[in-house]
């Protein structure tokens, strides 16, 4: 199987659960993630059969797709804010109306003196509220809070990778 018709394949079987332009939008998700080829680099290289391991990723994440798994769980990433976080059913995906709000939030106060602000994210779940104002408002003190020892395991590991870059 080729990229080109990986990608073919995904979309068409992704049009009975998804409007067309949403199912173009998850079949260039998993093909980039399978393949490392982003739009363009897929249209250059159309024709570029997949290798055994990437045709083994690309059926796993085609077939839990199909039965209705949100691609961030199944590709195990969302973006927020510019940044990758690792995500699965232990948190629940970050939405963009979140990020507009962390993006709010950065813009007004922006030109803060440093220390002059202390953040508690409660219920951080993957932690992207409290990583992102982290990472973009280095005056303040971010902490993230969460019930769930998994959901905290999932925050410490996305501030590990996100926060030491």
């Amino acid at each position: 199987m080729t990229v080109q018709e990986a990608y073919k394949q995904l979309m068409y079987g992704l049009y009975a659960l998804y409007s067309d332009r949403e199912a173009a939008i998850i079949a260039d998700m998993v093909v980039e993630k399978v393949t490392g080829f982003r739009k363009i680099d897929r249209i250059m290289n159309k024709h570029v059969p997949l290798n055994r391991e990437q045709e083994y990723l690309f059926n796993s994440y085609s077939g839990q797709l199909l039965q209705h798994k949100p691609v961030q769980y199944v590709l195990q990433e969302a973006w927020f804010n510019g940044l990758q976080f690792y995500v699965d059913e232990r948190v629940l995906i970050p939405r963009p109306e979140t990020a507009e709000l962390a993006e709010w939030i950065i813009k007004d106060y922006r030109l803060e003196a440093p220390g002059t602000k202390k953040i508690l994210d409660i219920g951080t779940g993957s932690g992207c509220i409290a990583i992102a104002l982290d990472r973009f408002m280095s005056f303040a003190k971010v902490w993230g809070w969460d019930v769930s020892d998994d959901a905290l395991a999932i925050a410490q590991e996305n501030a590990h990778r996100l926060l030491s870059e």
